[in-house]
């Protein structure tokens, strides 16, 4: 079971690092590119609006949509300092994810984290735990200029490694 996402993007790989750790102190390392990101968040969108659509008339799936995204917001815990897995089951440098699938299985969602050498890592989370993932990668990306937005570096910045990281 997952305990804990962080994400820090690297300027250098021009990838997001996204680290999870479990309840059995087992940590993950994943780099995500922008097309992973993307096709990752193109496909739970598309996953929440059927299972929206399914429960409310489809005039109300936009405004059901936005306040179930506002309750993850507003329920996740980005203030508690990341902790680190004791163990690395798959490796300790982190695994490059090719592809994302995501499905809808009974009340949860299997999001499935291709990496490069074809094997899977998947995770098996409630959409609030999506939704909450989904926001923590979404403000990383949005430091990093991912989402069109300019970036505003201090001038102690320009040229470093500068990181962004959220838990």
């Amino acid at each position: 079971m997952i305990k804990q996402f962080n994400a820090v993007y690297s300027r250098p790989e021009d990838r997001i690092l996204l680290r999870l750790t479990t309840t059995d102190d087992a940590e993950l390392r994943l780099w995500l590119t922008r097309a992973v990101f993307l096709e990752l968040s193109q496909q739970c969108a598309r996953v929440f609006r059927v299972a929206i659509a399914e429960r409310v008339p489809a005039i109300s799936v936009e405004t059901v949509e936005e306040f179930e995204r506002e309750v993850a917001q507003k329920t996740a815990d980005f203030g508690t300092p990341f902790q680190p897995g004791k163990t690395q089951p798959l490796d300790a440098n982190p695994l490059l994810v090719s592809a994302a699938k995501v499905e809808r299985v009974d009340d949860r969602l299997d999001v499935a984290l291709v990496l490069t050498d074809g094997k899977r890592v998947t995770l098996h989370l409630a959409d609030v735990w999506v939704r909450r993932l989904l926001e923590l990668l979404t403000r990383v990306s949005r430091a990093a200029g991912w989402l069109g937005e300019p970036v505003v570096l201090e001038p102690s910045k320009i040229g470093s490694s500068a990181q962004t990281a959220l838990n």
